[in-house]
């Protein structure tokens, strides 16, 4: 990925965890806040707290069925590796 591409999704990750209720730092590269990681870095933490926050948001879902909740999983999952440009 270019560092536009990274800075993009880093801004998207911090955006949906911020509307998911939980805030972040403004550290990115270039904010007054800067803490010196890349895009790339803060991308991968921010992805890694919303997998932690959307794991927490369906453990208390109540009634949710569970079973729903691993089928969209695993097709969300088969049709992004489907279109990832990564693969060997």
């Amino acid at each position: 990925m270019t560092d536009d591409q990274w800075r993009q999704l880093a801004e998207a990750s911090r955006e949906a965890l911020i509307l998911l209720g939980h805030g972040v730092p403004n550290c990115l590269p270039g904010e007054a806040g800067a803490c010196g990681g890349r895009y790339a870095e803060h991308a991968g933490a921010q992805l890694a707290a919303l997998k932690a926050v959307a794991d927490h948001h369906l453990a208390h879902l109540g009634s949710f069925p569970r079973h729903m909740e691993q089928k969209i999983h695993a097709m969300t999952l088969a049709e992004l590796e489907a279109n990832c440009g990564d693969q060997p």
